[in-house]
């Protein structure tokens, strides 16, 4: 694509220099004058030019302002000035005016947007920013301001898919910015984004680059050091903040990362002296502090380490790691002080206040969730404490926690019976066996499950021996042995339904042992089993072929009632998956790949179709959903159909075309193109 800019950027020095002269020459010319403006606010707004330059530009918009009121240009001019110059209200009124007759200019729009980043309302800013961009989708400017946006508002908002959209509008201006390599300001930024998603060979190669840059280098010293500790690369992360630090001995953050870095390769001593400089410095780098602890307690020093953790952990109730070693360190000598801390927190619950600045609350759940962890690693002994911690509160979310908590452990211990049965099949097999193999489903491997499923002829020739009195005769042995081949079968098809809640987890292994007991005609019962499982795992094809077996009312409805049984978990981040196979249709709009590329080929390029749970959905209806989705109905008790979330899990559940999609799988679907693309510029690019 060729280059197109809203405003001039080459040799823009040099250009100012040439462009003043000759107006200095012939201050009448009012198209250089113009000119010279437009490449003082370039400098001015992406440059190092700054306020004194938007200071140029705004006498030269005066100036033609004095001679020609109605210049569009003019008034635009100034009013960018005006924002360079962090004079909002002076641009605001140029800008009320230019509206009727400049609102589909992409310029007037990035004006907008920066008007609305100086007066603070953000959602307004980013939808200037978009119409900016969509205006003029060849220019740069547009898509580099509302990256960096973007990107500011991610990271105070913690939005992972504000980063995936400020990382492709970063991309797209050094698509089209042909001089975007020489840009530190936006490899920066690009490479910041790369390391909050997870691109950490990306970032790492983008930050090396700002190392030659004077006014980056530190900046991008501590970036790499970080990367290079999350990706536990400890002594490359040493080299890095030892860098850093030679330009900033006086971070304290950079300092306690260091001694996290000497923690993990064994140097205490080191550790332990970095986080005394960093306290030092930053009395309250809980970090720091939370580092020294740990050290103390690697040298075997607990007594100090647990003042260490006494002492940050009053000055940062909320530091939840500190809380955690604190309950290991005196729940190892004092058993019965795991009882004493849950009967102290459970009450404080009610008691504290909940505020958008500090959730109190949410700390006293994590500490509680602490406790009985570490009462889940000692079994079933610490059973009757949690139930007695229920009458210390009256509230009704933490009683049903407390609740839940006791019955998780009482189920944990009955997995554990399970399991030592299933490792045992061949002598415990049984329908109420296979039964808690169900309920437990989900604990289990699918490798356990798999290995449980053998049951051989002599299994149950032993069974029909050892579960029953001597036999009178070879006719009464042969029924016993008929019935334990039964009970067989019914163990092993509970088996395959336990099996189908595991497929997710384990594609190829459940979901080939599915198939394969499906396709087995010699078996007919065992295969409608198999496809039963399959169905619940998702299989539409498996889900007809079980239609079809139903015969009468009853069977219908006790099949709706087993498939109701299987319904998907929430997860407020949902994880969708494309279809290769170009014959699967949308379940909202019946199109497939195939079918487009007779019937409509001009809209096949755009076209990904998503699969998630047992739905799909494609990228078009995606599209209308977005758009239309203040007009649609959004009812209390719907369920998404693509992840499981419901209207208490994410922000909204819509009811697009009898499809329920809720807000969260809205969001990631529609940024799965962008992913495409930005996966082949990063491969582009290595």
């Amino acid at each position: 694509m060729a280059q197109k800019s809203l405003f001039p950027h080459n040799n823009l020095e040099w250009s100012i220099r040439n462009n003043l002269a000759r107006y200095e020459a012939d201050t009448t010319n009012v198209r250089l004058r113009l000119n010279l403006a437009t490449m003082y606010l370039s400098s001015g707004l992406f440059h190092e030019g700054g306020e004194a330059h938007c200071t140029e530009a705004l006498k030269l918009a005066r100036k033609q302002l004095k001679e020609d009121p109605a210049s569009d240009v003019g008034r635009l001019i100034a009013a960018l000035a005006y924002l360079g110059k962090d004079r909002p209200e002076s641009a605001s009124q140029i800008l009320a005016e230019l509206e009727e007759d400049m609102s589909e200019g992409s310029m007037f729009q990035l004006a907008k947007g920066l008007l609305h980043r100086s007066l603070g309302d953000m959602n307004s800013m980013l939808q200037a920013l978009e119409t900016a961009c969509h205006l003029s989708p060849e220019a740069w400017e547009p898509h580099l301001q509302l990256g960096q946006e973007q990107l500011r508002l991610a990271e105070a908002q913690g939005s992972f898919f504000l980063i995936e959209q400020a990382q492709y509008h970063l991309i797209q201006a050094i698509r089209l910015d042909e001089n975007a390599a020489n840009n530190a300001g936006l490899i920066h930024d690009l490479a910041i984004t790369c390391h909050i998603i997870g691109r950490y060979s990306e970032a790492e190669r983008y930050f090396q680059r700002l190392l030659h840059v004077p006014s980056y280098e530190a900046r991008a010293r501590k970036r790499l050091g970080q990367i290079a500790y999350r990706l536990h690369k400890y002594n490359n992360a040493l080299n890095h903040l030892r860098k850093y630090l030679q330009m900033q001995p006086d971070d304290s953050e950079a300092l306690a990362k260091l001694g996290l870095c000497y923690f993990n390769l064994e140097q205490y001593d080191r550790a332990r002296e970095v986080c005394r400089r960093a306290i030092l410095i930053d009395s309250y780098n809980h970090t720091a502090r939370h580092t020294m602890g740990r050290t103390l307690l690697a040298k075997g020093l607990d007594k100090e380490a647990h003042r260490v953790f006494r002492e940050n952990l009053d000055m940062f109730p909320e530091h939840i790691p500190t809380y955690r070693y604190l309950v290991d360190l005196r729940s190892s000598g004092d058993q019965s002080w795991l009882e004493k801390a849950l009967f102290a927190e459970v009450p404080v619950y009610t008691l504290q206040p909940v505020s958008p600045d500090q959730d109190d609350r949410a700390m006293t759940r994590s500490r509680i969730e602490i406790l009985i962890n570490r009462m889940y690693d000692d079994g079933s002994q610490w059973l009757n404490s949690i139930l007695r911690s229920i009458h210390y509160t009256q509230d009704e979310w933490l009683r049903f926690y407390l609740w839940q908590a006791a019955c998780d452990l009482i189920s944990s211990e009955k997995q554990r019976e399970i399991l030592s049965k299933l490792s045992a099949a061949g002598v415990y097999f049984s329908k109420d066996l296979g039964q808690d193999a169900i309920v437990v489903a989900d604990q289990l491997s699918s490798t356990e499950l798999l290995n449980a499923m053998e049951i051989t002829q002599e299994d149950f020739k032993r069974a029909a021996s050892e579960r029953y009195t001597p036999a009178h005769d070879v006719a009464e042995h042969r029924k016993r042995l008929e019935k334990e081949r039964q009970k067989a079968r019914n163990y092993q098809a509970l088996m395959l339904l336990a099996l189908a809640l595991k497929e997710a987890e384990n594609q190829s292994l459940a979901g080939d042992l599915l198939k394969e007991w499906a396709s087995n005609t010699e078996d007919e019962d065992m295969a409608i089993v198999a496809h039963l499982g399959l169905a619940i795992s998702g299989d539409r094809n498996a889900l007809k072929f079980i239609q079809k077996q139903i015969k009468t009312k009853t069977q219908a409805e006790l099949f709706r009632r087993v498939a109701g049984q299987f319904t998907s978990q929430p997860t407020v981040n949902p994880q969708l998956f494309e279809v290769q196979d170009q014959q699967q249709t949308c379940n909202c709009c019946g199109n497939s790949e195939n079918k487009l590329k007779k019937e409509e080929p001009n809209k096949v390029k755009n076209f990904v179709l998503l699969s998630g749970g047992s739905s799909r959905v494609c990228s078009h209806c995606i599209a209308d959903l977005w758009l239309t989705r203040e007009t649609l109905e959004q009812p209390l008790d719907s369920i998404c159909a693509l992840c499981g979330n419901t209207n208490l899990d994410v922000y909204s559940v819509y009811l697009y075309k009898g499809m329920e999609v809720c807000h969260s799988c809205i969001l990631y679907a529609m940024g799965t193109e962008q992913r495409r693309d930005l996966d082949a510029f990063f491969q582009s690019q290595r």
